[in-house]
């Protein structure tokens, strides 16, 4: 078995994708252009990959981490961003030797420790629970956290329970225009990943209308993420196999801190979720979050559950 540097071609994302869909199954499987979505340039973050070959030189394993140096207060943070083996190579040396390389490398960019998923294009926030596979990366070194997170889904069509939006505010989709307004709310209320997260939705000229905002007198005071089957952040990313179709997504969502407790939380989730359910979506997913109890009220219930783990570089 070798190492060989993970290249940003069609052969390696068609590889890496094999590779973690044995390795993961159909409900969790991914396609080469999800694949090639998340090694795309991010501002500011480093990446870097292996891939296992055997001795046949055939793909059998392979490693994506990724850093940021100075993000947010001036913390340097990172990721093991995916780690796969096919199953009949696994126990045979291959995740340790992937691990150990994920830690040399990010080791050299000045981090010390680095967390399973969540990276700035994340392919999960964690380990899937139901591969039940903790036990495997103690042995690797990592370190399991009592956090666990949350998908919750829905169908739009049938399973939706909306809220009233009080009078005295609005919800509606954003247009290029308002993209000014929008950063200037963000950094105000959400300063980090959320921030960061809309530079590179502009920067990358993704559609407007994927962001919806609540606005009291005029005001910009509230946001969501919507995602939908044609847009150009992959809806694989949330394994919503199972779901009806279409398919969509809400999250991040966020009101300003001096209107949150005064239902302007559930008026900004009631107007997205009305304009997914208007736009035709019946499956639906708000991911990355332990809020279970209150998207139970408008119909969500629990879907995937994530477990964190970490490990030292």
């Amino acid at each position: 078995m070798e190492l060989k540097q993970l290249n940003l071609d069609t052969e390696t994302f068609v590889s890496c994708a094999n590779i973690w869909n044995s390795a993961c199954g159909e409900s969790l499987g991914i396609t080469p252009g999800f694949v090639m979505h998340n090694t795309l340039p991010s501002t500011g973050v480093s990446q870097a990959g292996q891939v296992a070959l055997n001795e046949a030189g055939s793909a059998i394993g392979f490693v994506l981490a990724s850093c940021m140096l100075g993000f947010g207060n001036d913390q340097n943070i990172a990721w093991i961003d995916a780690i796969a083996v096919q199953p009949k190579w696994q126990s045979q040396g291959v995740g340790r030797a992937l691990t150990q390389w994920a830690q040399h490398w990010l080791g050299g960019k000045g981090v010390t420790h680095a967390s399973v998923g969540g990276g700035m294009r994340p392919f999960a926030p964690g380990l899937f629970s139901e591969l039940n596979n903790t036990s495997a990366f103690e042995r690797l070194g990592f370190s399991i956290d009592s956090r666990q997170v949350w998908d919750v889904s829905a169908d739009l069509q049938t399973d939706l329970h909306l809220r009233p939006i009080p009078q005295d505010c609005t919800v509606s989709p954003a247009n290029s225009t308002t993209f000014v307004a929008i950063e200037r709310f963000m950094k105000r209320e959400f300063p980090g990943r959320w921030t960061y997260e809309l530079g590179e939705h502009i920067r990358e000229g993704q559609a407007p209308g994927e962001f919806m905002v609540l606005r009291i007198d005029g005001e910009i005071e509230g946001f969501a993420h919507v995602t939908f089957e044609h847009s150009l952040r992959p809806i694989e990313r949330w394994y919503m196999y199972g779901l009806a179709h279409p398919w969509g997504q809400l999250g991040p969502i966020g009101v300003s801190a001096h209107l949150r407790g005064h239902g302007y939380g559930g008026a900004m989730l009631s107007g997205g979720l009305a304009h997914l359910k208007a736009a035709g979506v019946h499956g639906c997913i708000i991911d990355w979050t332990n809020l279970t109890e209150f998207y139970g009220k408008w119909g969500f219930r629990r879907h995937r559950r994530y477990v964190m783990a970490s490990i030292g570089v």
